[in-house]
């Protein structure tokens, strides 16, 4: 009873952290650029004449994207709670640390099973493009026929 109770005050914090990111996310890109530089057209302009203004937009752009896959991070998290999964691994089913879910509350994963993810990513990192495979067909087919010869 008493995780369920810090459980409960990781929910009511996601819950809070979920309503401010949707806010922050739908102020950042409440206004047409138009407005912020004063112009009714931007045809008129030269890219350099309001670099920093598509500068700062595409800032936005990224940090409201930033905050949107956070908001779905937290719907996930939410739902696990609901279901009675929250706090578990989805991987590997072991209960997840609560100082971990202190510092990741949306985090679905144990510590060993996010490491193992991020080893795989590593050497998906650095493997050979699968084109490479594909494009160096004909040239080693062509190769191989100098040789026979």
């Amino acid at each position: 009873m008493k995780e369920q109770t810090r459980y409960a005050q990781l929910i009511k914090t996601l819950r809070e952290e979920r309503a401010e990111a949707i806010k922050t996310a739908t102020e950042l890109l409440n206004g047409d650029m138009r407005e912020s530089l004063g112009e009714l057209s931007l045809i008129d302009n030269h890219p350099a004449d309001i670099a920093t203004e598509v500068y700062e937009r595409s800032r936005d752009v990224a940090q409201h994207d930033r905050l949107i896959h956070r908001v779905e991070a937290i719907d996930v998290a939410l739902e696990r709670f609901d279901k009675g999964e929250y706090g578990k691994c989805e991987h590997c089913g072991q209960d997840i640390p609560f100082e971990r879910l202190q510092a990741l509350p949306y985090t679905t994963v144990c510590t060993e099973c996010s490491r193992q993810e991020e080893r795989e990513e590593q050497h998906s990192l650095h493997r050979e493009p699968v084109e490479n495979e594909l494009l160096n067909r004909p040239f080693s087919r062509t190769l191989m026929t100098e040789r026979i010869r």
